[in-house]
């Protein structure tokens, strides 16, 4: 997660651990998640490693928007534009692979707008849906509030979700 662990020293740490050789396999996996996380000094450290990786290292670079990396880091990757998993699809795998009712299943896929991870959570855990839940009445609730109430809630969401990536 290299918004929360993008720093100068990590990215030198993984630089010098992919000179080594895999223990287990053939090949290395790095999967950096956050991408646009990185400082500009962590991405400098990084660069030669990204622009010639050992034969036995592949990087995967996660990233919300790739404008929000940087010019040269693009330059040197191979860019797939990920898309939302269709609705069926996901409804499918939660009814046939994970044991959800048919009608949850297709509410779940519904809602989860194409992230199959969410859907899951969802599944296995109420309080994902609660918590959606208890969110949706706040917004609506803000339709009253002034523009600094609003901004406040947008913060508190922000700054709460940030620090829960994964949901």
């Amino acid at each position: 997660d290299a918004a929360s662990h993008g720093k100068l020293d990590q990215m030198r740490e993984l630089t010098e651990k992919t000179r080594f050789s895999p223990t287990q396999g053939k090949y290395k996996v790095y999967i950096i998640d956050e991408a646009h996380g990185l400082t500009s000094q962590a991405f400098d450290a990084f660069l030669k490693t990204l622009e010639e990786p050992p034969a036995t290292v592949y990087m995967v670079l996660l990233a919300n928007d790739r404008r929000r990396l940087l010019p040269t880091v693009t330059s040197r990757c191979r860019v797939y534009d990920l898309r939302p998993v269709p609705m069926e699809t996901i409804e499918t795998a939660l009814a046939r692979d994970h044991g959800v009712e048919a009608m949850e299943a297709r509410r779940l896929a519904r809602l989860s707008e194409g992230r199959p991870g969410w859907a899951l959570a969802a599944a296995r855990d109420a309080a994902v849906l609660e918590d959606r839940e208890e969110d949706l009445n706040e917004i609506v609730g803000l339709v009253s509030k002034s523009d600094h109430q609003r901004l406040a809630v947008a913060a508190r969401m922000a700054n709460r979700y940030g620090r829960r990536r994964a949901e």
